[in-house]
């Protein structure tokens, strides 16, 4: 017995299996039925958004304004600029040298999905490395990821950071997500076959910029942005060579490696713990005089986070698995 049968092969095992996760068929229904609870309970929250509004403007602590506004589009034109010039430059050439495995309509679906991951390696890549020169000496900015001064992710709560450059880079995060939000809508399983996993997690993505950019929670989207952008790169970046044909097998071992450690560093370790970090910090704020007024807020940033980490618990269990096996079967060829 070869070491995929020894590792992989069906044997008879007490409990539940990681193979047994991964085939469950019912977690398209879960995220359909998720998204449309999510998707209320956004709604049901904006007149509680407006009620925000007005307490900041009464009180004349600082937010972004409507003017901002003005980066999103600019960013959605960039955003679908970039990438169809990434298409220009790459699609051809990921057609003629993906996977031999992949042949007539397959090929082409796998070609595209190749190409987009060539422009999330490049995208990822610069918001990460933007992120950290614009904002690692700010008081908010984890330690873990190389924040030098870390001391709250509130930050100066309910007031947001005194930086020019965060409605710019906030917004234009907002237009990536927004646009693929978009995309998947107009196309569904034409490029993605796991519509309402795709859906709720852009979904997620996109309400977690919303509100937290309306009740100044914006210290916490970066947080959630950067912790996803960096293992983003090395996830985009190992799918995507993965399937390019006579790829080596070192370098596959190499990026399963830096995939699941930047995976599980930023999404199992930094993000939860910034998640436990707001819950153990609500009790200080539940003796400020604006309490009624910033709860809501603040549950509901915790409360989208924490399903987002759900969905991560999923995802990790889905990649060792699938990354595991595509490693093992390099080495045996």
């Amino acid at each position: 017995m070869n070491i995929i049968q020894q590792i992989f092969g069906k044997k008879k095992t007490s409990g539940v299996t990681l193979s047994q996760l991964v085939k469950f068929p019912h977690y398209e229904t879960i995220f359909k039925i998720s998204f449309f609870f999510v998707f209320a309970l956004c709604v049901y929250q904006i007149y509680d958004v407006i009620l925000f509004r007005e307490f900041l403007e009464k009180n004349n602590f600082r937010r972004f304004s409507i003017y901002e506004l003005k980066w999103l589009f600019i960013g959605l034109i960039l955003i679908h600029l970039g990438k169809e010039i990434n298409s220009f430059l790459f699609y051809g050439w990921v057609l003629r040298n993906i996977n031999q495995k992949y042949q007539g309509q397959e090929r082409i679906l796998r070609a595209r999905k190749i190409t987009k991951w060539f422009f999330d390696v490049i995208y990822y890549s610069l918001s990460s490395v933007t992120a950290y020169y614009l904002f690692y000496d700010e008081i908010w900015f984890p330690s873990e990821l190389g924040g030098r001064n870390y001391k709250t992710i509130f930050g100066s709560y309910p007031d947001i950071p005194l930086s020019q450059y965060l409605p710019i880079y906030y917004m234009v995060q907002a237009a990536q997500h927004i646009h693929g939000l978009l995309v998947l809508l107009v196309h569904g399983t034409k490029v993605e076959l796991k519509f309402w996993e795709y859906i709720l997690h852009h979904s997620l993505a996109v309400f977690l910029i919303y509100f937290s950019s309306m009740y100044n929670c914006v210290t916490h989207g970066v947080m959630v942005l950067i912790t996803h952008d960096i293992s983003d790169i090395f996830l985009a970046l190992g799918r995507a060579y993965g399937d390019i044909q006579n790829s080596k097998s070192y370098i596959v071992i190499i990026l399963v490696f830096f995939v699941q450690f930047s995976w599980i560093y930023t999404r199992l370790y930094v993000f939860p713990s910034k998640i436990l970090e707001s819950i153990y910090r609500l009790p200080y704020y539940e003796t400020m005089p604006y309490w009624s007024i910033v709860e809501n807020s603040l549950k509901l940033q915790i409360f989208l986070k924490i399903l987002l980490f759900c969905m991560h618990i999923y995802w990790t269990i889905y990649m060792l698995k699938q990354d595991n096996t595509k490693m093992f079967m390099t080495i045996e060829k």
